[in-house]
């Protein structure tokens, strides 16, 4: 009976999170966003809420994720990059498509497993191994052949792992007995090497796949999520990673899907007949997964958030630059800026988030052109804490004198730092006066579904993470084409 309950208190505890909380907040936000859809205040009347977490009902399906779908049905065996930059999603569409599609009646069988930042290949194929065994059903009581194979793998596996501790254990001199000791426990067994581990996970994996085929009538697959293969820092030791795995790569009825950065999607990208480069030679197809559109983002937040208006969820998109993990930040500060016993205006909170963004970078350029000896006067001016003041103007000021003093200075790296500085100024100032002195003509433009004013500067925060000269340029463009701060330019 303690089971049953046990059990049951589970089964509440999940439909609360995945199903009621997440009913709950889109149900509020209908009532608020019915009167007060295009307000420009937030606050009193309808105090914002943040609700954090990402259980599946507050997934938004995104073009990335339609396009990994699509390719996904094409590559049926096989191997598919999913490039992108950090806090794009790509970790969310690999969930999507392992573990929040585990129940789907596909007759798939899934599973997400992390690549380790410091690794060993055989060491990581024993894991990825041991997961896949442990998710097929393979319970005492199974007498099919796929049941008994998957628990003769999970014992010799565990061998494989307690062979590997005791090795491991026996490098230090310290250690020499207890080396002997777990050596003479399990020397009448040998190790597989690693070609013969690869051989067994390809030949296993493939009799999976061809089980659920059998038990299901469909074309039932392996699909194996490998994730935050891009979080390994040196690109030389994602290169050998990948070299050293995708020897599993390719077995009949599996699909490996594998998050990269950006810069093995470039390589992927500038391949030639005659060079085959590792990226190329391990991936069928590579998927980039770009920024999301206003649209989505509205989606995202309207899943997480109650009592906030398009004006402002607008503001965090732009702030974000369509990414999604600095969107839910962005929000966080929103909030954090909105009072819950008091209203305040769209322009004081946009000016609250900018000017907190706005003095992270002043204390960090400090830092950064102290230790460049950096020109004294920018250095001085930078300093005082009330750079660069808190309007558009003031904003466009400051990066006039940034860009005077970077003309006086022939280090490289100060030179870089100053065109960093002055692109956020001039971002920050176009914010600052898009969802202040133009909130009326923003406010039409998503009363019209016209989201190309927030979706253009969007494009230009996220070009801020690229290239400082494509950002400024795309800024230029922007307050150009809307008429934003005219004459006051930089050269």
């Amino acid at each position: 009976m303690r089971s049953v309950a046990v059990a049951y208190d589970h089964w509440i505890a999940a439909l609360r999170d995945q199903v009621l909380r997440p009913f709950i907040v889109e149900k509020r936000n209908d009532e608020v966003r019915n009167p007060r859809l295009f307000d420009a205040r937030i606050g009193e009347k309808s105090p914002p809420r943040l609700i954090e977490g990402s259980e599946p009902r507050r997934l938004v399906v995104t073009e990335a994720m339609i396009q990994v779908s699509a390719t996904a049905r094409n590559v049926h065996s096989g191997s598919l990059g999913i490039s992108g930059p950090r806090g794009v999603g790509k970790s969310t569409i690999l969930q999507f498509f392992g573990t929040d599609a585990a129940d789907s009646d596909d007759g798939d069988l899934r599973l997400v497993v992390p690549a380790p930042v410091d690794y060993e290949p055989r060491e990581f194929i024993v894991h990825l191994f041991s997961q896949l065994c442990e998710t097929v059903p393979h319970g005492p009581a199974d007498l099919s052949a796929i049941a008994a194979e998957t628990r003769r793998h999970l014992e010799q596996l565990r061998y494989l792992r307690t062979y590997s501790t005791s090795w491991s254990a026996s490098l230090t001199p310290r250690t020499f007995l207890s080396f002997a000791r777990g050596y003479a426990k399990e020397r009448a067994e040998q190790p597989v090497t690693l070609p013969e581990l690869v051989d067994s996970f390809r030949n296993y994996s493939t009799r999976v796949a061809s089980s659920l085929r059998s038990a299901s009538g469909r074309e039932g697959r392996v699909v194996i999520g490998i994730d935050e293969v891009d979080k390994i820092r040196d690109s030389d030791r994602a290169e050998a990673f990948l070299n050293d795995v995708k020897a599993i790569f390719g077995s009949p009825g599996c699909l490996y899907l594998v998050s990269l950065s950006e810069d093995a999607m470039a390589d992927f990208a500038h391949r030639t007949p005659s060079i085959r480069g590792t990226f190329d030679t391990a991936f069928d197809e590579v998927v980039a997964v770009g920024p999301m559109t206003y649209r989505h983002s509205e989606q995202l937040l309207f899943k997480r958030v109650t009592g906030v208006p398009r004006t402002f969820i607008a503001l965090c998109h732009v702030l974000a630059g369509g990414l999604p993990r600095d969107l839910v930040r962005a929000a966080r500060a929103l909030i954090d800026a909105s009072p819950a016993d008091n209203e305040r205006s769209l322009a004081d909170v946009a000016g609250d988030v900018i000017g907190r963004e706005l003095e992270s970078l002043r204390r960090a350029s400090v830092r950064q052109l102290a230790e460049n000896a950096g020109p004294s006067s920018l250095l001085a001016a930078l300093h005082h804490p009330q750079w660069p003041g808190g309007t558009p103007y003031q904003f466009m000021d400051a990066a006039l004198q940034v860009a005077d003093a970077a003309r006086d200075t022939e280090s490289d790296s100060t030179r870089q730092l100053c065109q960093e500085i002055i692109v956020s100024l001039s971002f920050y100032a176009t914010t600052l006066e898009v969802f202040s002195a133009g909130v009326d003509h923003l406010i039409s433009c998503l009363k019209d579904r016209n989201y190309a004013i927030i979706d253009d500067l969007a494009a230009a925060r996220y070009a801020m993470r690229v290239d400082g000269g494509l950002a400024h340029q795309l800024l230029e463009q922007y307050r150009m084409r809307n008429g934003v701060g005219r004459g006051h330019g930089i050269g």
